[in-house]
């Protein structure tokens, strides 16, 4: 891999991934329930898992042209290689053995970095595999925090219309020991909004 001189290695490979790891592991579903204002954590959330995302991309594309040039070095290696075996074979044919054995030196050579060439390669395939996942992974955690920010809207509106509404401590450890899930989340926003009509609807009533 070194001797590529490659802009991505095995340590940046491991930062990368680790990362990956950490902004994957964010539950968004929790950061909605016990953040002090859930809008504002789901859009910062999202603009770092925006910005990770597209420096995770860019390494991989820097992977994937890294793991091009490899096997690019090692097909041109090995033709190498044959070239200077064919190349001995006429030698030994037209009786110059010492040509011969000159050639054969020149093909062990080649032949060796082919080699080299052909294990970073195989080393790089499987890193660039686990970063791809990871990167996969990564896109699928933006689609819940995108899908999260809807959510989060609701629930900033609903505290914008209705100023008697606070979040207190006690509140947040009820939530967060019980709502584990966004299906659970949906549920409740679905409810609190169900309430607010209902309570609009009996003012109405009792109005008229």
């Amino acid at each position: 891999m070194a001797m590529l001189g490659q802009q991505i290695g095995d340590v940046a490979v491991r930062a990368l991934l680790h990362r990956i790891g950490v902004a994957v592991s964010v539950d968004v579903a929790i950061l909605l329930l016990e953040a002090a204002n859930p809008h504002a954590a789901v859009n910062t959330q999202l603009r770092q898992l925006t910005a990770e995302l597209a420096a995770a991309k860019r390494g991989l594309a820097v992977m994937r042209a890294d793991a091009t040039l490899l096997q690019r070095r090692q097909v041109e290696y090995q033709n190498e290689a044959v070239h200077w075996y064919a190349r001995a074979e006429r030698a030994l044919q037209a009786g110059d053995a010492l040509l011969a054995r000159q050639a054969l030196a020149r093909r062990l050579h080649w032949q060796r970095l082919a080699r080299e060439y052909a294990d970073a390669q195989t080393t790089q395939q499987r890193a660039l595999d686990q970063v791809q996942a990871a990167v996969a992974q990564l896109e699928g955690r933006v689609r819940d925090v995108q899908a999260a920010r809807v959510q989060s809207r609701l629930f900033h509106r609903t505290q914008a219309g209705d100023p008697a509404w606070q979040r207190t401590p006690q509140m947040a450890h009820t939530t967060s020991s019980t709502w584990r899930n966004q299906e659970t989340v949906e549920s409740q926003f679905a409810k609190l909004e169900l309430d607010q009509a209902m309570d609009a609807l009996r003012r109405k009533v009792q109005g008229s």
